[in-house]
């Protein structure tokens, strides 16, 4: 039947293709050293042989007894080791699939919280506490997020003068405020 012939030889066509293609990706050592790619050039040399029997079947009328008793073993061979390719391709599959598992399995542990603010030499004792710098910074537009904090102003450092609160601000700032209670 014409379709069979057709679909026979896309087939092998296809299976010809592939496997030349990963010859050629990979390379003649490595594509040698892998067993299953071995198996699919077998088959696909097998898949060769049977088209050019098939060609010369075509061509030369009366040769037809004698191609076909050798084409029938090698199709049969052929046919025989498909089966033998669809489990080195689910191996493959599985390989894959594992791999992808445990990449995505183990998620990274989460990084410390980053400390935004500058030190500062005459600063004895901070209100503002690492974690609660991190949240704050959080909150802050994305501009700013990524500014390390510079301390301009401390009673303790810098005087409880009014005048020197004002004189130290320049651009945005956070004012972090404890009262006498501690809160």
């Amino acid at each position: 039947r014409p379709w069979e012939g057709a679909v026979e030889a896309f087939v092998g066509a296809s299976l010809c293709t592939e496997t030349l293609a990963m010859f050629r990706i990979v390379g003649c050592r490595r594509f040698f050293t892998d067993k299953w790619r071995i198996l699919d050039a077998l088959i696909a040399g097998l898949t060769l042989l049977c088209g050019a029997f098939f060609a010369f079947r075509r061509v030369v009328h009366h040769a037809g007894d004698v191609v076909e008793s050798i084409d029938m073993p090698i199709l049969g061979l052929r046919f025989a080791l498909q089966p033998v390719r669809m489990i080195s391709t689910a191996k493959m599959v599985v390989r894959a699939h594992r791999m992808r598992t445990v990449a995505i399995v183990a998620p990274p542990p989460p990084l410390p919280p980053a400390d935004p603010r500058r030190p500062c030499e005459g600063l004895s004792r901070t209100i503002l506490s690492v974690p609660l710098a991190a949240q704050l910074q959080e909150m802050l537009p994305c501009y700013l997020r990524f500014v390390e904090w510079t301390l301009v102003y401390s009673p303790g450092v810098h005087g409880t003068s009014m005048n020197t609160f004002y004189r130290q601000q320049g651009g945005p700032n956070l004012v972090v405020v404890r009262d006498a209670e501690g809160a």
